[in-house]
């Protein structure tokens, strides 16, 4: 089993467009296209990287040993 970042970052993008989608649903027809138009064409969803003063989430495990579990995408189709 391949770990790919990008194949993960690419399925991270695209459930968080279905996220923005999923609660959204306009009442008015033009709008409801429009916005889901630019959702789906959008380059930039979230614009960063931030910096915070904020304590490190607790560091358990490496992405490798996470995706051994079976957590994560696996791009291979």
């Amino acid at each position: 089993m391949s770990f790919s970042v990008v194949g993960s970052v690419n399925h991270l993008v695209a459930e968080y467009r279905r996220f923005l989608l999923s609660p959204y649903r306009l009442a008015d027809p033009r709008l409801r296209v429009q916005f889901e138009s630019h959702i789906q064409q959008a380059d930039v969803l979230v614009k960063g990287p931030y910096v915070t003063l904020a304590n490190d989430f607790a560091r358990e495990h490496t992405l490798k040993q996470l995706h051994e579990q079976g957590v994560g995408h696996d791009d291979r189709g």
